[in-house]
């Protein structure tokens, strides 16, 4: 299985642990915590990249006054984190290190931050041989974050490190 928010088709080979033929609440609860993560409100800032599933489509939408009415109201359960994927990645700046020791099985990408001073800061995004993608901030190649996942968590991160928006096509 992959990380909360992750697409992945789930299979069960095993009747028994299928939770649409068994009913079991138990495994239901933790299918559904799994795969379907919301959103917190706090996490969020207006412009951040969110899926909305809105008439039975899923779609990447910038977050509005909107969205942050229906958290309040308890609507959450229509809106989803952004998966930090590589096609993002590269939408964004990012360039892949090519001499990533653990290439192919896992992925490096690095975005050097616009940040005026003698430090090197960068932010380090790995996709790992499962898949999962996840990133950190670093100066003169330190962690200065803890771990990030999610498109809305690296746009609050870069605007909080360079007081810019972030932009596509960097």
């Amino acid at each position: 299985m992959k990380r909360a928010g992750q697409e992945a088709v789930v299979r069960y080979n095993d009747t028994k642990r299928d939770p649409a033929r068994t009913g079991d609440k138990r495994i239901v609860s933790v299918w559904v915590s799994y795969f379907y993560r919301m959103i917190k409100e706090q996490e969020l800032r207006l412009g951040n990249f969110i899926l909305q599933k809105i008439n039975n489509r899923i779609s990447m939408v910038p977050c509005t006054f909107e969205h942050f009415d229906l958290l309040s109201k308890g609507d959450a359960k229509l809106l989803f984190p952004v998966v930090l994927k590589s096609e993002l990645l590269e939408k964004y700046g990012f360039i892949e290190n090519k001499d990533y020791p653990l290439a192919p099985s896992a992925r490096e990408f690095i975005l050097t931050l616009p940040i005026i001073g003698n430090n090197k800061n960068e932010i380090f995004a790995y996709i790992k041989s499962n898949g999962e993608c996840f990133g950190r901030a670093t100066v003169n190649g330190l962690p200065a974050s803890n771990n990030f996942y999610h498109l809305h968590q690296l746009q609050n991160l870069y605007y909080f490190l360079t007081g810019e928006e972030l932009k596509t096509g960097r």
